[in-house]
């Protein structure tokens, strides 16, 4: 198999605050980094399997994913609050 399907799952934003999902078709070297560029979605984005920990963004996504998975786009998350 020379490509695989995956979704991608970006949270909502805004009034609505619904979430959009991404069907795309990856090939071997795809890298997660090329994947949210494609989708517009900010050099600030990482993928996640949903278990909350990023996958290595710069890495050959192919061969980290199942055809037909889904993943999850989101932006760093902070913690409490920072000391001023």
């Amino acid at each position: 198999m020379n490509s695989k399907n995956i979704t991608i799952v970006s949270p909502g934003a805004g009034e609505n605050a619904q979430s959009q999902a991404y069907d795309i078709t990856i090939q071997p070297g795809h890298t997660g980094k090329q994947v949210v560029e494609q989708l517009k979605l900010g050099s600030d984005y990482s993928l996640t399997k949903g278990d909350g920990k990023p996958l290595d963004m710069s890495a050959d996504l192919f061969s980290l994913v199942e055809n037909g998975e889904k993943l999850f786009a989101s932006t760093p998350a902070t913690v409490g609050q920072l000391a001023a």
